[in-house]
């Protein structure tokens, strides 16, 4: 192992570890307190950076968050919300009502994977041309609005038909977070432009169910067109779902029970039948001969067999 100090890397220590079999660097340790290993940037835990778009305070740059850095196709700033680009998906960008959410724009991460790297931050975060930052844990600042109405803390956060910008979410549907703070349209007091500002979120991405049951479609047309969907898919499956009926092309079951089967034509081995008059239970089957102590000819010539009791297992 050699210790280097790489001219013109900017590193102060750089560990040489190609070839080895074991850690590059492993670190020990046991106690009890705030932690064993602590990575202190700046030399302060308990001041606020100013961030790379001029902001401070507020936790904006606090170092609270996960993220991964991704290529971006538009101008992608700290605080946006961001889409899948479904015509160059190797590249994200700015959110739009009705799309499918990644995230939001890390403004100070902690740690930014990169590829097979990452890189612990300090809290001045420059973003890189055609890069940004996706926030995958922690806590972010995130743009928001007032258009589904002031939001209060832990209102989950969409959004909004604001490019970039998020609201309240109020029916199902995907979400990029939790807000860690309520945003009324004023920020410390003072109105702010648009009743638009940024608030703390806590990063969740994913899809998000509304309270009420009746809303996990999001609107009437998405619960017709999931319903007509899934009765085509059944359908291709030989079940048939109308109203007050189910057709089914074939159905196997060892014990079917009914209170009235109605069918045009039915393919059994024997079948029980009920004596109406003396409730007693008989076995008709059909025969193979004519050769039996008990036969009686059905009008088409078929004979079968009559014997009191259930009929045996086959």
């Amino acid at each position: 192992m050699r210790y280097l100090t790489p001219p013109g890397q900017g590193a102060r220590l750089a560990i040489d570890n190609n070839g080895a079999t074991f850690p590059a660097l492993l670190i020990k340790a046991s106690g009890v307190g705030d932690g064993n290993v602590a990575i202190l940037v700046d030399g302060n835990e308990f001041t606020f950076d100013t961030c790379f778009d001029g902001t401070a305070g507020r936790g904006n740059c606090g170092l609270n968050d996960l993220a991964e850095l991704f290529d971006t196709e538009s101008d992608l700033g700290a605080g946006d919300i961001a889409e899948f680009n479904t015509n160059n998906h190797s590249k994200l960008k700015k959110a739009v009502s009705g799309a499918r959410l990644v995230g939001i724009i890390s403004t100070a991460p902690a740690i930014i994977l990169e590829g097979s790297g990452s890189k612990v931050m300090s809290g001045i975060y420059e973003p890189k041309t055609g890069k940004a930052p996706i926030a995958l844990r922690g806590r972010v600042p995130v743009k928001v609005n007032l258009e589904s109405g002031p939001i209060e803390v832990g209102d989950p956060i969409t959004i909004s038909s604001v490019a970039g910008v998020g609201k309240k979410a109020t029916s199902s549907g995907y979400i990029v977070g939790y807000a860690f703070e309520a945003f009324d349209g004023q920020i410390f007091g003072s109105p702010t432009s648009a009743n638009a500002g940024k608030i703390i979120a806590v990063v969740e991405n994913g899809y998000w169910l509304a309270d009420n049951a009746l809303d996990v479609f999001g609107s009437p047309e998405v619960a017709v067109d999931t319903v007509q969907a899934l009765q085509s898919w059944l359908a291709n499956l030989g079940l048939i779902i109308g109203m007050d009926l189910v057709r089914i092309k074939e159905i196997v079951v060892d014990v079917l029970t009914a209170d009235t089967v109605t069918t045009s034509e039915v393919s059994v081995n024997n079948f029980e039948i009920r004596d109406a008059a003396t409730g007693e239970m008989y076995c008709v089957s059909v025969l193979g001969d004519t050769n039996t102590t008990t036969p009686a000819i059905l009008p088409e010539g078929v004979p079968w067999s009559k014997v009191k009791g259930e009929c045996a297992e086959p």
